[in-house]
């Protein structure tokens, strides 16, 4: 893909490029111009990649932070808006949802490694 001012073109090493949206305003995003699964079908997919995702832009970090402080855990399948049940969401993801994957992930798995569970739940080195 290639934006040029308001045209968004396909552009194909060997292929001659062809606009896909011939007037995008400077405020919109390539992912609302294009969103054809037949034109543009790798725009298509990481646009609902990014759709899937969640924000949380009112998360705290600070030392005061809900996530910072304890509490009963429970099962929770999403992250409440100030994080306070940031534990028991990650253990939840690695009890019933893609719990591989987050384990990939260095930083994470490294601070809720199996070995450091306790009564159940994983709990930072």
């Amino acid at each position: 893909m290639q934006r040029t001012g308001a045209v968004v073109e396909r552009c194909w090493e060997g292929v001659p490029s062809r606009p896909l949206a011939p007037e995008v305003s400077p405020h919109e995003s390539l992912f609302t111009a294009v969103s054809d699964p037949l034109e543009a079908p790798e725009v298509f997919q990481l646009r609902n990649t990014i759709l899937s995702w969640r924000f949380y832009d009112s998360f705290r970090t600070d030392r005061q932070a809900p996530a910072r402080s304890g509490r009963i855990a429970t099962r929770t399948p999403s992250l409440a808006g100030d994080g306070g049940d940031l534990a028991a969401a990650v253990q939840t993801i690695l009890e019933i949802g893609d719990g591989e994957r987050v384990m990939a992930n260095h930083e994470i798995g490294r601070r809720f490694a199996p070995s450091d569970r306790r009564q159940g739940f994983s709990t930072p080195s």
